[in-house]
């Protein structure tokens, strides 16, 4: 098995505010060491938090509501006109 040493990155997750570095060699290769990343649609940070990600994630619900909540009002609003100049 081959690794990509130059796509491999890793985390250290601290609950503190520090932030401790450490280096890790693989075949002399110096990993990068980083804050956060984003995994199966996911942010993580290296703080064990997930509030970042809940906003994204309650803007992205908003964005798409007030999309099909327009489409919904068009709809609705062609329909009522379209009856009235029935009669």
């Amino acid at each position: 098995m081959e690794r990509n040493t130059k796509k491999t990155e890793y985390m250290v997750i601290m609950t503190t505010q520090s932030i401790l570095i450490y280096k890790i060699k693989i075949d002399g290769i110096t990993l990068n060491q980083v804050q956060k990343f984003k995994y199966l649609w996911s942010r993580i940070t290296s703080d064990a938090r997930c509030h970042k990600d809940v906003r994204v994630r309650i803007a992205m619900v908003k964005h798409s509501f007030n999309t099909l909540n327009n489409i919904l009002r068009n709809l609705v609003c062609g329909r009522l006109i379209n009856f009235k100049e029935g009669r």
